[in-house]
């Protein structure tokens, strides 16, 4: 697995291309808008305000990145419709609900279903998170393989 930090200046096409190392690669996307390469790798990006991540792996993997200092609307409303309630009672803190929602989005990214379908408890998935260390960023990176990350 290789990480690249971009700052948000073009399309998100133009940073997987530059993450793959080739200005040509045809970049596909699933109904539901996963990026995928033709004939691979694997690629997971995310955004927030001026930064992008793009995550290029051998294997499936999700990404997702927040601002540690985002302002949160309706969190008492987004932890009632997809935080179970293991998730709730350790989401004690700004920092502890935006890991676990980071986690969720990368969840969802690397089944390409997205937040809204992959169900409400985090811990359950067998996969793996790994957690990418950025000053002012909580970062996590999903994965089902033991041998990628």
């Amino acid at each position: 697995m290789k990480i690249y930090f971009y700052k948000r200046e073009k399309a998100t096409d133009e940073y997987i291309r530059e993450s793959v190392g080739n200005p040509e690669a045809k970049i596909l996307r699933t109904a539901k808008g996963k990026p995928y390469l033709e004939n691979g790798p694997f690629v997971s990006v995310s955004h927030t305000d001026d930064l992008v991540v793009v995550v290029v792996s051998e294997n499936n993997i999700g990404i997702d990145m927040e601002k540690k200092d985002r302002e949160i609307r309706k969190q008492e409303e987004l932890m009632e419709k997809y935080y179970s309630q293991k998730e709730k009672e350790y989401a004690t803190t700004k920092e502890k609900f935006l890991e676990i929602w980071t986690k969720k989005e990368s969840y969802g990214k690397f089944t390409g279903e997205g937040v809204a379908h992959i169900g409400k408890d985090t811990f359950s998935h067998k996969g793996q998170y790994e957690k990418i260390e950025k000053e002012g960023y909580i970062i996590f990176a999903y994965r089902e393989d033991e041998d990628d990350l």
